[in-house]
């Protein structure tokens, strides 16, 4: 097993150095920056970013990045180079996760995504994503001849799932209790809200705002909850996170606290209409914000087109209607 919300950790880690070191080279001029993460200091070349303007978009849902490859491609530059969660995950459970976790031949792991979205179907079937047999072939852990493999093989649904569990009579509600996490089992309160509408912009406001202030809140703490970036129902969600910077990043940045300035795109809408104001914003330079998330779906990945089908017709978010006492066959 790799939990989704793993992978999850692993972009928001990509995704919120690739923020504060984009707002270091943009807005103050840095050239490389050290900043610590987890007891570890790592410096940033921020020339990388020369070619990666503000404001950063999201890069997670396949179904947004693929809208922008078609109909907005002066806007490829914006997005986040990470990878989807989905696509991290493969990568990582080919190269650490076969030869480190499991001791398993590579090129015998097969990969199956598990998702609520349609979307990652074709992603997963992009030629570009093969970074483990890239990676592997390099390194010398598989012949050089070894036919091109993708990073994830197959992709189900959640509602395919279901469909599987019906046929083969497997009741969820039967299995046994798990037992204790593990190995790529383990996430973290960022990863689990990843999949809603601002999940993945809180997420990375709780990154910057830790690598920035230099505080850690206990885990369990309300300091951790940025719920002015929530999306719920809300086509588009507006925030200022100020954060208070440490004394080195004062020194670098001049100043004692980060305006941070966010927007929440929660569903493209129809014909664009949440998304079409907020990118032509961006791409003409008009951009007030720093860092937007998008999500194809509104209410975010839990609300996919690959979910099972409520009921009632209606959205699994919608906070107005209840779900039915029983359900239909």
């Amino acid at each position: 097993m790799f939990e989704n919300p793993f992978s999850a950790d692993q972009t928001i880690m990509e995704e919120g150095t690739e923020l504060v070191g984009r707002i270091a080279y943009w807005l103050f001029g840095l050239r490389e920056l050290e900043v610590e993460v987890w007891g570890k200091k790592i410096k940033l070349d921020l020339e990388h970013f020369k070619r990666k303007p503000l404001p950063q978009f999201t890069s997670c849902c396949p179904a947004w990045v693929r809208y922008v490859e078609l109909f907005y491609p002066k806007a490829i530059p914006l997005l986040s180079s990470c990878k989807s969660p989905q696509q991290m995950a493969g990568a990582t459970a080919k190269t650490y996760g076969a030869l480190k976790i499991w001791k398993h031949d590579p090129r015998k792991v097969y990969t199956v995504g598990i998702m609520p979205c349609t979307a990652k179907i074709f992603e997963a079937s992009r030629p570009e994503f093969c970074h483990a047999w890239k990676w592997l072939r390099e390194k010398g852990y598989i012949p050089k001849d070894t036919p091109k493999f993708p990073d994830i093989d197959a992709v189900l649904t959640t509602r395919d799932l279901a469909e599987l569990f019906r046929r083969l009579g497997i009741n969820p509600l039967e299995f046994h209790e798990v037992e204790e996490p593990k190995n790529f089992e383990w996430y973290s309160g960022g990863g689990t809200i990843f999949g809603t509408s601002g999940g993945v912009m809180e997420a990375a406001v709780r990154f910057a705002y830790s690598v920035l202030s230099g505080k850690e809140p206990p885990a369990e703490s309300s300091a951790w909850d940025f719920r002015q970036v929530r999306g719920y129902t809300h086509p588009l969600v507006k925030a200022t996170i100020l954060i208070p910077l440490k004394p080195e990043f004062r020194k670098e940045f001049g100043e004692d606290t980060l305006e941070l300035r966010v927007c929440v795109v929660n569903g493209l809408g129809t014909d664009g209409s949440h998304i079409k104001p907020v990118i032509d914003d961006a791409i003409a330079g008009r951009s007030r914000f720093h860092f937007i998330e998008v999500m194809a779906c509104p209410g975010g990945c839990l609300n996919g087109g690959g979910q099972p089908v409520n009921p009632m017709g209606t959205s699994w978010i919608d906070p107005l209607l209840p779900l039915p006492l029983k359900v239909p066959p």
